[in-house]
């Protein structure tokens, strides 16, 4: 009979064990969740910022087409050499060929 009052103690220390490992995950997987939650405004964020950098260049590019004839006179027109754009941090450069203009992303 004693062997069995041993055992039984046993299972319930194990049973014990086992309701507080439970505890734990639940508390693991509410902390897991908060991560997810973070993760996704974070990532929302990282959109909305590449869709604002965008709109702003998008803006200045038309802004550079837009007065870049008037800017470099009537015959540059006719040259067929592309304007390129160049990041450096929050600034964008235009090099064309009536010149290079600096413009700030941030609005």
């Amino acid at each position: 009979m004693r062997d069995y009052e041993a055992a039984a103690k046993e299972i319930e220390a194990m049973g014990a064990e086992m309701i507080e490992a439970a505890r734990k995950c639940e508390a693991m997987t509410a902390e897991v969740h908060l991560a997810i939650a973070y993760m996704h405004e974070t990532a929302a964020a990282y959109r909305e910022d590449a869709k604002r950098i965008f709109k702003r260049i998008e803006g200045l590019l038309v802004l550079d087409r837009a007065c870049s004839p008037n800017l470099r006179g009537p015959r540059a027109q006719d040259r067929k050499q592309p304007d390129r754009l160049r990041y450096f941090g929050d600034l964008v450069a235009f090099e064309s060929p009536g010149g290079r203009r600096s413009l700030p992303l941030t609005a």
